[in-house]
Formats: structure tokens, sequence, C-alpha cells
């Protein structure tokens, strides 16, 4: 049996979509419940050789088959290897088709999956497959929720005039009197103004890169404008 664990990093700040885990999914506490289970169960401990440990590794943002030690344990599937165990199915996948993909492959591979949260990931009945699906859509739907509503939350205190993070956004700088907040910068703010007229007034997203660099307007950290600031500008007022 081959025992899997993945472990993401966590920021002081999540951004949106982001896969940042608790400290309660440690590796240690993750190696901890999957010995626990296999015991009650009256099954043998995993051996030390017999872990695969992705750590610092996203599962939003790399599937299974993209993590080193992904690869590692469908290596071990394909040389033989039939039993694989981890704490819960989020920790193999957080996409729904990454997740049903390799589900359906490992049914015709016979290879039996465990998890020591105690649920159970059967694909080949109906019933089963149904509670499958509930499961992956729950892996994947919980980090777009935290990331929207902390994006949320951000924008919101960006708006009340706090400095979030390092970078300042446009049109805005740190206030000489409180470094914890930001207050309009009038140059900037002049260039956001002339975006949206030229937006209103039908200007592709190209084309306002192409007046607003004919006219020597400044881009903040930029030798000239591209279409991705524009339409970031753009997007504040969705």
């Amino acid at each position: 049996m081959k025992a899997y664990i993945r472990y993401s990093w966590r920021r002081e700040t999540s951004r949106r979509g982001s896969d940042s885990d608790s400290p309660a999914n440690s590796v240690a506490n993750q190696q901890d419940a999957i010995q626990r289970w296999l015991a009650a169960h009256g099954m043998e401990p995993i051996a030390d050789g017999d872990w695969i440990i992705d750590e610092l590794t996203s599962g939003r943002t790399k599937p299974l088959r993209k993590r080193e030690g992904g690869r590692e344990l469908l290596r071990a599937i394909k040389g033989g290897e039939r039993d694989i165990i981890v704490a819960h199915l989020d920790r193999l996948f957080r996409s729904v088709v990454d997740g049903l993909l390799t589900l359906e492959k490992w049914k015709r591979q016979h290879v039996h999956l465990w998890m020591a949260d105690g649920v159970v990931a059967d694909v080949s009945t109906t019933p089963g497959w149904l509670c499958t699906v509930c499961l992956l859509m729950v892996a994947e739907w919980f980090p777009r929720y935290v990331g929207e509503r902390t994006s949320e939350a951000l924008l919101a205190q960006q708006r009340d005039g706090m400095r979030v993070g390092n970078i300042v956004r446009f049109g805005f700088q740190v206030s000489p009197d409180d470094p914890t907040r930001t207050i309009l910068n009038p140059t900037e703010q002049e260039a956001i103004a002339e975006i949206r007229r030229l937006s209103l007034s039908g200007e592709s997203l190209r084309g306002i890169c192409r007046t607003l660099n004919t006219n020597g307007v400044q881009c903040r950290g930029r030798s000239g404008w591209h279409h991705s600031t524009v339409q970031a500008i753009l997007a504040r007022d969705e």
C-alpha cells in the first residue's frame, strides 16, 4: 500500500483561487490520521518507504499527473500497486475533471482507494459515482469560494483607503502621514480617467495603449502601456 500526502503552502494573505492549507493538513497530521485509521481497521501501518509526499504543492493549479509526487504515485500504480490511501479526497484532487478521469482509470486497473476520514470514493456503482462527484465538486468549490471572498474583502479594504500588501494599485500612493493607508495619486488618476474616456468612446484595449503611449502617459513600472494593464484598470468599474 502507498500513502499519498499533499500539503499546500499557506500565505498570510490568500489570493484569488488559492489552495493554501490549514496547519491541520500538515504532513505530520495527515500521516498520523492515516496511521490511526489503518490501526483502527486492523491493517498494517505504512512503512517509511511507502509515503509519497507532495509538499508545497497546489492541487488546484496542478493536476495529479503534473505533480512530482503524483507522477511517482502513478508510476507505482503502473508498476502493479493496487492499494492507495489518503487522508482526504481533496489531497489527491481539487478538480472534478481530474478526479473523475483518474478514478475511472483506476477502476479499470482495479485500484483500491482508501481514505482516512472514512469516506468511500467508489465509481463502480451509480450511487457511488454520484457521491464521488459531490465530493469532488466540494473539493474544487471550496478554494474558489475562499479565494473570491478573500478578494472581495481585500477590494473593500482598498476602497476604504487601507494599504493591502506591498504593491499599491495604480491610481493610488502610500499616505505620507500613515503608511498603512493610501491616498489618490493625481497624475495616475488622470491616466485612469483618460482610459475610461477612451473605452467609452469605443477604443479597443490595444487602441487605448497606443493612444496613451503616443501621448507620453506614464505607466508605473513599465516602459509603456500593455493591454492587460488597461483591462485590469477597467475591470475595477465592473
